[in-house]
């Protein structure tokens, strides 16, 4: 009990540093940097990006507030409090930091593309692939913007321009199986079933344990009456994954 009131409270004292953080109007002529920090900001930026590599969430919060503190136009330690916050369903208050981190660094891809993750964890991928097609403006080979904005895609109805980016990714990475399972996906929605199954099959060479490409194969084939194949891509799931919920 204890516990949990010290964490409410904490959580608390969190969002009312962000709220007066973000009441302050941005120095736009003085973005922060590494280069101009003071030395207890830097140890503190640095100690927030170990621990949110680590998974030390609270910890993380407390360091990045440390270091907004003493430069309140950090703009990482803005983007590392927002993925902090996010990781614990505070999107609200992720999605307000990165707003302003945009507003004082309009391009830095990284915040647009973490912005990205935020609406789309709300289920607005609308908003979200607006986010991501910001930041693939100003890193176009990022390969994990590639695939979240296909992503986005198939989420609003967009089929063909998810095959779109998952073919502009899996250019840059031919060999990863994912992208062509999710291209398959994206065609087979998009009505362009020869194709997915060029795909999917294409994924399962490249990794043969693929428990969901042999279960997207399987619902393929069965869609286009072709069942003793697809019978044999589902048994082949089952025997790769006998608890798989699919399987």
């Amino acid at each position: 009990m204890a516990g949990r009131i010290r964490e409410k409270r904490r959580l608390r004292e969190r969002d009312s540093f962000i709220r007066k953080l973000l009441a302050q109007p941005p120095d736009l002529n003085k973005p922060a940097s590494d280069r101009n920090l003071s030395s207890e900001a830097d140890i503190a930026l640095k100690t927030a990006r170990r621990q949110l590599r680590a998974g030390l969430i609270r910890e993380a919060e407390e360091s990045c507030i440390s270091a907004l503190t003493r430069a309140p136009n950090l703009t990482e330690a803005m983007r590392l409090l927002a993925m902090a916050c996010h990781r614990t369903g505070a999107h609200r208050q992720a999605e307000d930091l990165l707003r302003r981190a945009i507003e004082i660094s309009p391009a830095d891809p990284e915040a647009h593309a973490e912005l990205g993750l935020v609406l789309g964890q709300q289920g607005r991928f609308d908003a979200a692939a607006s986010s991501f097609r910001a930041s693939l403006e100003r890193q176009p080979d990022n390969l994990q913007t590639l695939h979240n904005l296909g992503f986005a895609y198939v989420q609003t109805g967009a089929f063909h321009d998810a095959v779109d980016i998952f073919r502009r990714a899996i250019a840059l990475s031919p060999d990863t199986s994912v992208l062509h399972m999710n291209c398959g996906g994206a065609l087979q929605q998009a009505g362009c079933l020869a194709e997915a199954e060029k795909s999917y099959r294409r994924a399962i060479e490249l990794q043969p344990d693929s428990v969901d490409s042999h279960l997207n194969l399987g619902s393929l084939l069965g869609q286009m009456k072709r069942f003793d194949e697809s019978l044999r891509a589902f048994e082949r799931a089952a025997d790769l994954s006998p608890n798989h919920i699919g399987a």
